[in-house]
């Protein structure tokens, strides 16, 4: 609220949108090391119940503070009215979030250096890669797109179909196998609620031949099932899969 001070100087850093919440706050705190004190551990930071509040700028009223209870805080709709709203129509440069990291009193002067002594803006790395990447002026590759579908997605509570109990695992989609004729649809629009649509703008750069989609095809042989499938089942593979 109105009782907090800015202290220290605006940084910029790279996170991931599919990251947690408490991933996010790891990457933050990383990204302003120089900050906090030389005696301060990253571990025990992330393990003593440190939570920041995250409140974005541009985003909606009253909900403005990334939540913490959700898997992936970052898609929630005040992020989108943030991104979509928050810059002007003159501005050219990769779309990016503006975010207040709101500190406890108590827990600020145990962790940080004093404010008055950081008078340099901390840039971290990851600043680089963004910048290389605003050079294609919002484009991305097919190959970017593959990447992100079969992405590795970890389930934090889903029911085991052998022993029925929840547990923590993983789902990735993989393709069987690739027929001659190939279609891939791009989703051009993102559902930001129930009754608004963003629509997407971003180029997709595509290969006019050459295309390989082996890194995506789902592996032949697997070492945990000694090449069966189905809980024992012998492997059956499509009798139209040709090599």
């Amino acid at each position: 609220g109105n009782q907090g001070r800015i202290f220290g100087s605006p940084f910029s850093t790279l996170v991931s949108r599919e990251a947690s919440h408490k991933q996010i706050q790891l990457d933050i705190l990383n990204a302003m090391r120089s900050l906090l004190k030389h005696d301060v551990d990253m571990s025990s930071m992330s393990t003593c119940g440190l939570n920041l509040r995250l409140r974005v700028i541009g985003g909606i009223p009253g909900k403005s503070y990334l939540p913490d209870d959700v898997d992936h805080p970052l898609y929630v709709q005040t992020v989108d009215k943030a991104l979509t709203g928050s810059e002007d129509k003159e501005y050219r440069g990769p779309v990016h979030l503006k975010i207040v990291v709101e500190w406890d009193l108590d827990m600020r002067n145990g962790f940080v250096i004093n404010g008055e002594q950081i008078d340099e803006p901390v840039v971290d790395s990851s600043v680089e890669l963004a910048k290389a990447r605003s050079q294609k002026t919002n484009r991305a590759t097919l190959r970017d797109c593959f990447d992100m579908y079969f992405k590795e997605e970890r389930l934090a509570d889903a029911v085991c179909p052998s022993c029925r109990r929840r547990q923590q695992c993983t789902k990735k989609l993989s393709l069987w196998s690739v027929p001659d004729i190939f279609i891939i649809h791009l989703k051009r629009f993102r559902q930001s609620s129930q009754s608004q649509r963003t629509k997407l703008t971003t180029q997709i750069l595509f290969p006019q031949n050459g295309l390989d989609m082996s890194a995506y095809i789902a592996p032949r042989f697997s070492t945990q099932t000694n090449g069966n499938i189905n809980n024992g089942l012998p492997a059956l593979w499509s009798p139209w899969k040709r090599s």
